[in-house]
C-alpha cells in the first residue's frame, strides 16, 4: 500500500502521494480547497463505515474533539443553535428542533449528576 502525506508548503497544502513503486505525485491546493477535499473525504468514510444500530454513544466516533470552543444559541428560525469549533477548522454547527433539544437539556442534566470518575459505562 502507499502513503499519503499532507504538509503546508508556504500558503498551499501539499498533498503527496507515494507509490509502492516508489513513484511519487504532488497536488497542491489553497487551504479552501482543501477544507473541501476534507469534508468529501470525511463523508464517504462515514457513508462506508457500518451505520451503528443503538446507541451513538456505544460507536467509535469518526472525529473526536476534546475541549472545543462551544456556544449555545438560537439560529433565524428559533431552533436551539449548537455550534462548537476546534483548532483552526470551521465552525461546526447543529440546529435543533424542540424534540432533539429536549433530548440534549435532558442528557446534559443526566449526565451532570453523576460524579466525572463515575460517567462513563
Amino acid at each position: 500500500m502507499g502513503e499519503v502525506t499532507v504538509e503546508l508548503a508556504g500558503d498551499r497544502l501539499a498533498l503527496a502521494f507515494t507509490e509502492e513503486d516508489g513513484g511519487q505525485q504532488t497536488v497542491r491546493m489553497a487551504p479552501e480547497l482543501g477544507l473541501k477535499l476534507a469534508a468529501g473525504i470525511i463523508l464517504a468514510l462515514k457513508d462506508a463505515l457500518p451505520v451503528s444500530q443503538g446507541n451513538p454513544l456505544s460507536a467509535r466516533p469518526l472525529l473526536w474533539f476534546k475541549n472545543p470552543d462551544l456556544e449555545i444559541g438560537a439560529d433565524k428560525d428559533g431552533r436551539v443553535l449548537v455550534a462548537f469549533q476546534c483548532f483552526t477548522l470551521p465552525p461546526i454547527s447543529f440546529s435543533l428542533d424542540e424534540g432533539a433539544a429536549a433530548i440534549l437539556r435532558l442528557g446534559m442534566d443526566e449526565i451532570s449528576r453523576i460524579p466525572a470518575g463515575k460517567r462513563f459505562k
